[in-house]
């Protein structure tokens, strides 16, 4: 299996703390099933390609069907991961869990999610064959090293049930421990190289 072995990330905001640092518990678990057509996640964030790197692409749509087969919708995402040596290109997708700051105080900081009374994280998968990085973003790492999985996937959907043990930074960034109560995203990038297609469907902490 090649891992990556780069700054995931390097190019996204991370969370300030502000005022109010505290997490907000995350209730009852759901990111997104994808039901309802639309790319919010259930948290009132959108789900957003991501594409660095020379070359690197990636677009998404909500398309109908998904998992199980019952299901209205998933999330479908296709790019481009060229093939590099240091693998620095990263492709895939990505969404926030932060609580939106209230209509009333637009300047309030966003705050991080406590998952900590879950075991883990749960998402369907299919796609080009090979191996994906799911990823768990937490404010406490400040050098983009975040929480990453490794699956491989197929062309038909299979179901994944990740505890938070499986997550690992990749020892390029400062090492922090895990304790779930500051994650600020989740995201599933392509760790193939080429022309990529995956789906994801039903993402929820377990």
């Amino acid at each position: 299996m090649r891992r990556l072995t780069v700054l995931l990330l390097a190019f996204l905001p991370v969370v300030a703390c502000g005022s109010d640092p505290r997490p907000v518990p995350m209730l009852t678990g759901a990111v997104d099933a994808f039901e309802d057509g639309d790319e919010l996640n259930a948290l009132g964030h959108p789900w957003e390609p991501v594409g660095t790197g020379e070359g690197a692409r990636a677009s998404l749509a909500v398309d109908p069907g998904g998992f199980p087969t019952e299901s209205k919708g998933y999330l479908a995402v296709q790019g481009l991961r060229p093939e590099v040596p240091n693998g620095s290109e990263v492709a895939g997708v990505r969404t926030r869990l932060t609580q939106l700051p209230p209509l009333a105080d637009p300047s309030r900081d966003e705050r991080a999610r406590d998952v900590s009374g879950f075991g883990g994280l749960s998402l369907a998968l299919r796609g080009t064959p090979g191996t994906y990085i799911v990823q768990i973003g937490t404010a406490a790492v400040q050098d983009f090293d975040h929480f990453n999985a490794y699956v491989e996937v197929g062309p038909d959907w299979s179901r994944y049930d990740l505890p938070f043990s499986a997550f690992k930074q990749e020892g390029f960034g400062k090492t922090q421990p895990w304790t779930g109560a500051d994650v600020i995203h989740v995201a599933v990038y392509a760790n193939l190289p080429g022309y990529f297609e995956f789906g994801i469907d039903d993402v929820r902490f377990h």
